[in-house]
């Protein structure tokens, strides 16, 4: 879209139902295609790449496939995770990026963020084979091309209000507000929790992720 102009530019993508073209893994082709999907988590990395991550295909399957789309070439790319669908992940060692690690399949999963490194964060969501959200984090880096699982919390622990603390957290939670402030942190705002924690409701907190 561009405003001044006022137009929109149809660039890539198809028309009518499509399932994933995956292609081979790291190469990048006019063929690819992540077929049609909903809810995925998504990114911009330092170079203006598009990034995203698992969301449902056409028809309700859950993915946990990671892609990156170059403006430059108009091409996409998979870039990690299982062509399968439903996939419970790895989650390895806490802090400890692997190979083999992978973030389970998801969707609605809004609390995402590009760092001032240029790593890809990944927060909660909502699981395929539980049907409530997760209150799980995880790093991406592009460099290295490797998940880490950073750390989980199973319920909300606000702690004292306006100080930090490496017990706090928001718990699990979907489909909230996000930003990146000027110093790299992440703020999310809301969203919906897990069923069995105040009976599913919608929040109006407030947290930052240093």
């Amino acid at each position: 879209y561009i405003p001044d102009s006022n137009t929109w530019t149809w660039v890539h993508g198809d028309t009518a139902n499509s399932i994933p073209v995956f292609g081979t893994q790291g190469i990048p082709s006019p063929l690819n295609s992540p077929g049609l999907r909903f809810c995925n988590s998504n990114w911009t990395d330092q170079n203006n790449n598009l990034w995203f991550f698992g969301g449902i295909l056409e028809g309700g399957d859950w993915m946990s496939d990671l892609w990156k789309y170059s403006i430059a070439t108009n091409e996409w790319t998979w870039m990690k995770g299982q062509k399968e669908r439903r996939q419970t992940g790895v989650k390895g060692t806490k802090g400890v990026a692997d190979n083999n690690n992978v973030p389970r399949s998801r969707y609605e999963t809004n609390a995402n963020w590009t760092d001032n490194d240029g790593n890809l964060w990944l927060y909660g969501g909502f699981s395929f084979d539980t049907g409530w959200p997760f209150g799980d984090m995880w790093k991406f880096n592009p460099l290295t091309m490797q998940w880490t699982w950073v750390n989980e919390s199973i319920q909300s622990s606000y702690g004292k209000q306006g100080q930090a603390n490496s017990s706090n957290a928001p718990g699990p939670r979907s489909i909230w507000t996000k930003w990146k402030d000027s110093n790299g942190n992440f703020w999310m705002f809301g969203g919906k929790t897990n069923h069995l924690i105040n009976d599913g409701g919608f929040l109006n907190d407030l947290w930052r992720y240093e």
